[in-house]
């Protein structure tokens, strides 16, 4: 009962602050504040992973703000115009939410860097399975930046060692641990 009662705060203070800002550009930039906000956080929203229920959520309240803010202002629209809006800022989100989370599973489908097709096709297979511990074991380099020591992996009979290598060639151990197969 005591963590609900923080998280509830919490989030009643995030739909707060959200409020408050999309109602202050609403006033400050008239209805077109609330369509920046709109598409902004449709975009935002579509580029990132975020539960569904919060994203219907804030697509029902940007344009609610909008239609409230403008009736309580008695805005120089009618009826039909305050809709019209509404509706534009409840589809600039949607329309920006859709176009980001497209662009964002267009760059995750992308294929390897540029090799020959034949090339790809024998990594991916591999690079997909899972690796055993055999396969593993070797010395394995990282080169570093020029302040920094390379580093060394060394997988060798279930046993992982890390290591730094300095730039007189001297091997120092930072970490070792027992591997099970």
């Amino acid at each position: 009962m005591n963590s609900v009662i923080p998280r509830l705060a919490k989030s009643i203070g995030l739909w707060g602050v959200l409020i408050f800002f999309v109602v202050l550009l609403t006033l400050v930039f008239s209805f077109m504040g609330t369509l920046i906000c709109a598409t902004l956080a449709g975009m935002m929203m579509g580029a990132v992973k975020v539960g569904r229920r919060l994203v219907v959520a804030v697509s029902l309240l940007l344009p609610a703000i909008v239609f409230v803010v403008l009736h309580l202002t008695k805005a120089e629209l009618q009826e039909r115009q305050i809709g019209l809006v509404s509706l534009l800022c409840f589809g600039g989100f949607w329309f920006m939410y859709a176009g980001a989370g497209f662009l964002i599973a267009a760059e995750q489908r992308q294929s390897l860097p540029s090799s020959s097709s034949a090339e790809t096709a024998a990594v991916l297979p591999r690079a997909l399975r899972e690796l055993s511990l055999d396969e593993l074991n070797g010395t394995w380099l990282s080169h570093a930046g020029p302040n920094e020591g390379s580093r060394v992996l060394e997988i060798k009979n279930g046993k992982l060692v890390l290591s730094v290598l300095k730039s007189g060639g001297e091997l120092v151990p930072i970490a070792e641990r027992g591997l099970t197969k």
